[in-house]
């Protein structure tokens, strides 16, 4: 039931519980961070597309890959596995990082080299263009520390945490 090259397409959608997000043992373990870096994403997109269409073996390979973690990340969701879904969060982004190798420009490296002993995984959201980066912490204490040194020592003077909850009435538009 998976999308299909060509314009007939039958996409299947499915519901999740979204304890691993809610519980209290959980909850403060989903960090949200605003890099205040960004690229813009239609170039990212763009270097995706191209290599889809020009069959890059290498894409084509990457994107079954991904077809893969994503029903073993609906697997780790349903089970309410924590450290698998964070450990599926670092395989997302490594993945991202083979389809577009500047996904990770020094700066966001260096953010990434203080906090990753402390996650199970992390990626920057959306396309890739560096504004938000997802963290997964191993456990409270863990994200504490996130927040301690990312607040402490910004790498810059926009980079934030920002909020982030489940919507529960659909969804909504926002400007931070």
């Amino acid at each position: 039931p998976a999308v299909q090259p060509g314009t007939c397409q039958n996409p299947c959608v499915r519901w999740l519980p979204e304890h691993l997000l809610e519980d209290p043992r959980y909850a403060p373990c989903h960090l949200l961070y605003f890099t205040g870096i960004t690229r813009m994403s239609k170039v990212i997109l763009t270097e995706i597309v191209r290599g889809m269409f020009m069959n890059s073996a290498s894409h084509l390979r990457v994107l079954s890959e991904m077809r893969q973690q994503a029903l073993d990340m609906h697997d780790a969701i349903t089970r309410g596995d924590f450290e698998r879904y964070g450990r599926l969060i670092g395989v997302a982004w490594e993945q991202n990082k083979r389809l577009d190798s500047g996904s990770c420009p020094e700066a966001i490296a260096d953010i990434i080299s203080r906090v990753e002993k402390d996650v199970w995984g992390l990626k920057l959201a959306g396309a890739g263009g560096g504004g938000y980066l997802y963290m997964v912490a191993k456990d409270v204490d863990a994200a504490q520390r996130i927040r301690h040194e990312l607040t402490q020592r910004p790498p810059n003077a926009t980079a934030r945490f920002v909020g982030m909850s489940v919507s529960h009435s659909g969804i909504k538009v926002s400007r931070s």
